[in-house]
Parts: structure tokens; sequence; C-alpha cells
């Protein structure tokens, strides 16, 4: 018998030594034909292929970061050929994100409105990064020309999260940076979101403190750990923000990664270091949450606290977000990017949808950024 599965939510199976669990997962399902995405390194870094049983395994490997519809539509076209039982992809949050759409689309062709397959096959998600948290979340998002698209539906939460922190041991620095930078992003618009519970910023206030803590010494060879904060507080982050969403940091920093091709977590970070004080500054008139400004302020004062330390304000924390880009081997002015004059209005039409707990306005986000260089 399988094992019982909340449709609601991945099963989650956790800690060092965790993906060592495979075999027994795959084992509720029997599965005779498994369909592996990942890209060479990890699954040489993860031994998986030793891990797949008996199933006749199709290896999907043509994955890459922030994924285009070209890699999506080939894994739709492989998946009708090959009819797997089982999913089980291993990497990043493009490489789950790849998959994840993959295993529910019908059509190959990008459309407005995507048809889904009725019966997709089981979901294994094994993260081998401690940032995107995409292994707990029902979106996922995907380049199309020069624009990221982002499918959100519960068909896309995965059947079984494996996360163990061991995996990411081999992530380089260029690597670790960016997905605990993409982490910490998503712990702390969870948090401040108007779409926020009790539960969800229980989760979302964790992962944040032991992210900061975990980012208080160099990743450049990180301890175990940080590697077990990292996974854990993505992972929390994850679970947050997929019943929270996301909103204006993610939507900036979607146009910094397709139009400068910034990565993601480093532009979330720079999103972060100007839209803070934004929030801030222009709460009083502008607050877009049904609580009112006061709860909305005690969200943003304890950010700035946890990131700028005791007492710290918009600007302190600003500042300990640029430290960070910084010591990825980022530049954190803006202008590196091409943010100017002729950018700053597809800028900010890029985030004006998105929610935020502070309503938007075009001139004065030009008049944020510009403020941060």
């Amino acid at each position: 018998m399988p094992a019982p599965v909340d449709p609601g939510r991945p099963l989650l199976v956790a800690g060092p030594g965790s993906i060592c669990r495979l075999p027994e997962v795959l084992s509720w399902w029997r599965p005779e034909r498994v369909l592996l995405v990942g890209s060479r390194r990890a699954v040489s870094a993860t031994s998986s292929l030793a891990l797949l049983g008996d199933a006749a395994v199709t290896w999907f490997d043509a994955v890459r970061a922030n994924p285009r519809w070209l890699q999506v539509a080939e894994l739709v076209r492989l998946l009708e050929r090959s009819r797997p039982d089982v999913v089980v992809a291993l990497g990043g949050g493009s490489a789950l994100d790849t998959a994840k759409l993959g295993r529910v689309l019908a059509d190959p062709a990008p459309k407005p409105r995507p048809k889904l397959r009725k019966n997709p096959p089981r979901l294994v998600l094994v993260p081998t990064t401690g940032g995107s948290g995409a292994e707990m979340t029902r979106f996922a998002a995907v380049g199309t020309g020069r624009e990221r698209r982002a499918l959100d539906h519960p068909a896309l939460l995965a059947d079984v999260a494996i996360v163990d922190p061991r995996l990411s041991d081999s992530c380089p620095p260029a690597v670790t940076y960016p997905a605990a930078f993409d982490a910490l992003a998503h712990a702390i618009e969870s948090y401040w979101s108007a779409r926020s519970t009790p539960e969800t910023r229980a989760l979302s206030w964790q992962a944040t403190g032991d992210l900061v803590a975990a980012l208080a010494a160099p990743l450049d060879t990180p301890t175990p750990r940080q590697r077990n904060q990292l996974a854990a507080a993505a992972t929390r982050a994850g679970r947050a923000v997929d019943a929270t969403r996301t909103g204006a940091v993610q939507a900036f920093a979607g146009w910094l990664t397709a139009q400068r091709q910034v990565p993601h977590g480093v532009a979330c970070l720079l999103t972060l270091s100007w839209l803070l004080p934004y929030n801030c500054r222009h709460l009083g008139d502008g607050c877009a949450d049904g609580r009112g400004p006061e709860f909305v302020a005690e969200r943003l004062r304890a950010v700035c606290e946890v990131l700028g330390g005791p007492g710290g304000g918009p600007e302190p924390a600003a500042q300990a977000l640029a430290a960070l880009v910084r010591a990825a081997g980022w530049s954190d002015r803006l202008r590196t990017y091409g943010l100017g004059p002729r950018t700053l209005p597809a800028f900010a039409a890029a985030g004006l949808p998105a929610a935020n707990p502070v309503r938007l306005d075009p001139a004065l986000i030009a008049e944020a950024v510009r403020g941060r260089d």
C-alpha cells in the first residue's frame, strides 16, 4: 500500500542522509517506469541512479538555470513517450520547476491557459541547493521570450519532498549564495504578506532568523550546521510562501533575471534593498493590507531589526542586504544592471500588478531605485 499522502501538502522526508530513503519512497508505488530529471552533475553527486531500483529509467538532463519554455516542452514530449509512473527530480529550483511543469502540462505549446494532464505521474522532488523551497510549492516559473511566466495550480505540488542538506555539499559559492538569498526573500515577503496568517508568519519568521544566522558567516565553505540551517529554512519558507504566494519582490527580481541575467536570489536581495525602505517610508499613506498600517508597521519593524540589528531601521537593514550581495561577489548598485531613466518604466511595470503591503507607485519606485545608487 502506498504511504498516505496529503494532497494539499507534500510529504516531507528531511534530514542528513534522507536521500537514502528514496528506494523506500518509490516502493510505496512500485513503479515500472521512472523518469529522472536532473543535470549530470546533480545525478552523479547524489548517486541517484543507484537508488531507483529495478524500474526502467528514462533520464532527462537538459536542465538549465532559469529554464526556458524550450526545456519544458521537451520534457512534456518525453513524458508523453516514456509514460512514467513516477517522476523524480533532483537539483535547484530551476530543475524542480522544470519537472513540476513538464509533469502536468498536456501540451508542449505555450498558451495563456495551458491544458493540464488528467492523471499525471507521482512526483518526488529532491532539492540539492538550500534555496528556492520549490519542493513545497504549487507554482513554477519559466521563461517565454523575454518574460517569465508563472503557473499556479495544486497539480504542481509534489507527492513527496526529500530534503537532505548533505546534497548541497558540492555546491560552489556561486550557487549557494543566490539559493540562500532566494530563501531569505521568500521568508521576508511571506512574513509581511497581506495573505499571511499566524501559521505562515511563524514559519517565515523562523526561516528568516535561521537564514540570517547562517549568512552571518561566509558561505564559501559552509559548515554542516550552515547547510542544515539553509535546507530547513528554505523548506519552511517554501511552506509559508506556498500559502501566501509571492509578491512584488519576486516580480521585480524576475525582471532583473529575465532582462539582465542576474541570478534570481541576487536579484531578490537587490529588490529588497530598495523595496523594504520604500514600504517603511510610504506605509502611512499607502497601506494595502486590510489589517491596517499598525499591523504592517510591526511586520516591517521586525524585518528591519532582524536584518539591521536591535533598533535598526530601514536604512541599516538595506545596508545589511547590500553587504550580503557584495559578499557573494555582485555589485549592490542597481545602475550596474542597467536600471536608468530608459529602463525604469519597464522595471516598475513588471512589479505593479504584484502584491505588496504598500501600494506601488511608478514615480516613487523610480525615486527609491535611484536612492540605492
